[in-house]
């Protein structure tokens, strides 16, 4: 499938894939990373030193929160289930990052993964250095 992609000359989506007539049959959808969604998403991360892309209900989004929560750090979180354009926000955050899965956390423009990753560098110490060289610039 990468080579169609390339072939068509856009990032794009694999929608679904299935068989019809023993031949297989694709959907491909692009991601607009020059329309207003991506550009909303790129705005959201720079304007932001600290922010989560998360869904309410899910456990690695609350790791995410309950580690910022815990060291005081102020961060934005969009709750992509409860926006009506979620899905779209995260195709965006899908190809800027490599990853569909959520949260997706950014520290000062960059994305530093999941609340596995978030939980991960606050164990070592890095969280916060990390957050306060956004702050401080």
């Amino acid at each position: 499938m990468i080579a169609v992609h390339y072939l068509l000359g856009f990032n794009s989506k694999l929608l679904y894939h299935h068989q019809m007539g023993g031949s297989p049959s694709c959907q491909i959808a692009a991601v607009d990373m020059k329309g207003p969604v991506a550009a909303k998403v790129k705005n959201q991360i720079k304007e932001n030193c600290v922010i989560i892309y998360s869904k309410t209900y899910c456990p690695y989004c609350k790791i995410a929160k309950k580690t910022f929560n815990d060291l005081g750090v102020p961060y934005e979180v969009y709750e992509l289930d409860q926006m009506p354009d979620g899905v779209s926000v995260q195709d965006v955050l899908d190809n800027m990052t490599g990853k569909r899965t959520v949260p997706r956390v950014f520290i000062a423009g960059q994305c530093i993964g999941g609340g596995t990753e978030t939980r991960q560098l606050y164990k070592e110490g890095k969280l916060l250095d990390m957050v306060n060289k956004c702050l401080a610039s």
